[in-house]
């Protein structure tokens, strides 16, 4: 007859087989990817905090300007800070979003033709009526 070792390893582990009813998985951190949508969600919130940044900063200035212009009563200085205040707000807004810029650039432009067509047309009246009421004539001197 042929002889059989048989090792039989018994051990006072406690651990508790995973075929034990009485067995608990350890709890283990689940690693999950970053959805894409995420990281462009991500992105749009710098892009945004950018955004904000620039339009706290533009805000300030034209708060700012406005102020020193009614201090100093320099109004022509101040309507061209103003302008440029704008134009800069407008330009940024064109790098981040072409199409949208370029439709607030015309916009505004249009807008400031209209204003200075407008004011114009104002001051046309005001020295037409003031002239009939002097007379038509008009006053030089050489």
């Amino acid at each position: 007859m042929q002889d059989y070792r048989i090792i039989v390893q018994h051990g006072g582990t406690t651990e508790k087989l995973k075929t034990n009813p009485q067995y608990i998985a350890p709890k283990q951190e689940k690693v999950v990817a970053e959805k894409p949508a995420i990281k462009e969600y991500n992105a749009g919130k710098l892009q945004l905090n950018v955004r904000k940044a620039v339009a706290v900063g533009t805000a300030t200035g034209m708060k700012i300007n406005q102020w020193v212009g009614e201090l100093t009563e320099n109004k022509v200085t101040q309507q061209r800070i103003q302008a440029g205040f704008t134009i800069a707000g407008i330009g940024y807004y064109m790098i981040s979003n072409p199409i949208q810029g370029g439709i607030a650039m015309a916009a505004y432009v249009g807008n400031a033709a209209i204003n200075y067509e407008v004011k114009n047309y104002k001051e046309n009246l005001s020295a037409n009526y003031l002239k009939q009421l002097s007379g038509g004539t008009v006053n030089t001197r050489g």
